[in-house]
């Protein structure tokens, strides 16, 4: 027959010691606050920032608060691909803009 402590501790944290569940919390703490610091670095580098960003920092702020730790680890996930992509958007050039005028082509007949 298992101990109290051994059943509460189970109940509590989905099978997890308290130990364990402590340093996911301060885990996923310190990784939203990496994250929060880099979206402030991003949105001060630009003046008008990336929507990647603006999403990034949308759900670190407004939907944070509300979900619960399972759903904050989806935000986090969540967050850091919205961050990649806004990396990747900064690097590669615009698609619409063209630097020198192509040629139009003509049919060559044989």
């Amino acid at each position: 027959m298992p101990s109290k402590r051994t059943a509460s501790t189970t109940r509590r944290g989905g099978g997890k010691s308290a130990g364990s569940y402590s340093r996911n919390v301060r885990s996923l703490l310190s990784q939203r606050d990496e994250q929060a610091g880099e979206i402030a670095m991003l949105l001060s580098r630009k003046s008008t920032p990336s929507r990647f960003v603006k999403k990034a920092e949308t759900l670190l702020t407004r939907y944070w608060a509300r979900a619960d730790w399972q759903a904050r680890e989806e935000i986090l996930r969540t967050v850091r691909w919205l961050l990649s992509m806004a990396r990747l958007e900064s690097v590669k050039p615009p698609l619409n803009r063209r630097k020198t005028k192509r040629a139009r082509r003509t049919l060559v007949q044989a």
